[in-house]
């Protein structure tokens, strides 16, 4: 994969291979299963719907994930989500939301482009 590109996503790649013991075969798998992944989607429509609990349960799990393959832009914006989601600030979580996504696809397009 292509260092630069997954940098120019938000991705730490020297991070993330270091995490995993400098292992970057697993490390590429790793961000491959996470764009198979999708749980953002979920997140979207938990909001929408205003089952909020849901909404938290996925962010949550994605900030994790973000945080443990250096995903940074990403999981700084995750992170956010849950801590309004916390503090049951829906309107909030409402509006933070898009740019959530759009670190997201920047993720999801970087990992796409950098193959």
């Amino acid at each position: 994969m292509d260092k630069k590109i997954l940098e120019s996503g938000g991705i730490n790649y020297a991070e993330g291979v270091n995490r995993l013991v400098n292992n970057a075969v697993v490390y590429e798998k790793l961000l491959r299963m996470f764009v198979a992944q999708n749980r953002f989607d979920e997140a979207e429509s938990a909001l929408t719907s205003g089952d909020f609990g849901r909404a938290f349960d996925c962010l949550h799990e994605m900030k994790g994930v973000c945080g443990n393959l250096s995903m940074n832009t990403l999981y700084k914006s995750c992170c956010e989500m849950v801590e309004l989601l916390r503090a049951s600030d829906y309107d909030g979580a409402r509006s933070k939301f898009p740019e959530t996504m759009s670190c997201y696809h920047s993720v999801i397009n970087a990992v796409a482009a950098a193959e």
